[in-house]
């Protein structure tokens, strides 16, 4: 699924556009109790799906970010515990199987994942697309610069302490993950 792109549905459209008619209803007979002024703009009233569609997509990109963080954190401590980073995400995916359900976004772009890295797909390329096609991250990445495979030390750690406090000359802070998510 490509999250750029929000399609509505038939459910959706039935949902937000009866609710577009009734609230133009609801004008029309509190400023001019006329049923051709009523008919004259029903097509607004059912058009209101698309007036309300770039909300619609920003919804679903906060819910995606949401759950994509609680997925990071849930992995992060399966790597923490020793997992490699493919069992720490096949954790990762039952956990979040049980917080979101297994139709929601996360879980069907984990299942995603592990499905492509179980096919010989290198668990970075698969991570990449999703990365490509859901942006989860964009918002933290454009804050911060991208610093993929460079030092994200250009002064200050990420953590936010400068690398004279903690006496380390010549770090290098990025984990795999951290790679990953940067």
């Amino acid at each position: 699924m490509n999250y750029e792109q929000y399609q509505i549905g038939k459910k959706e459209w039935l949902y937000y556009g009866s609710h577009g008619v009734a609230a133009l209803g609801l004008i029309v007979y509190v400023f001019y109790r006329s049923l051709p002024v009523f008919i004259a703009l029903l097509p607004l009233g059912i058009a209101y799906p698309l007036f309300i569609k770039e909300d619609l997509k920003r919804k679903r990109m906060e819910t995606l970010r949401l759950q994509f963080k609680d997925a990071i954190l849930a992995a992060a401590e399966g790597l923490h515990a020793g997992y490699s980073v493919e069992n720490a995400f096949a954790a990762s995916l039952r956990e979040m199987e049980q917080l979101y359900g297994k139709d929601s976004m996360i879980a069907g772009e984990l299942r995603l994942i592990l499905h492509k890295t179980a096919y010989n797909q290198t668990f970075e390329e698969a991570f990449r697309d999703f990365a490509a096609r859901g942006r989860a991250n964009e918002d933290y990445c454009e804050n911060r610069g991208n610093h993929w495979g460079k030092n994200p030390d250009p002064g200050g750690h990420i953590d936010g302490y400068g690398v004279a406090e903690d006496g380390a000359e010549n770090h290098e802070r990025d984990s795999d993950l951290d790679r990953v998510l940067y």
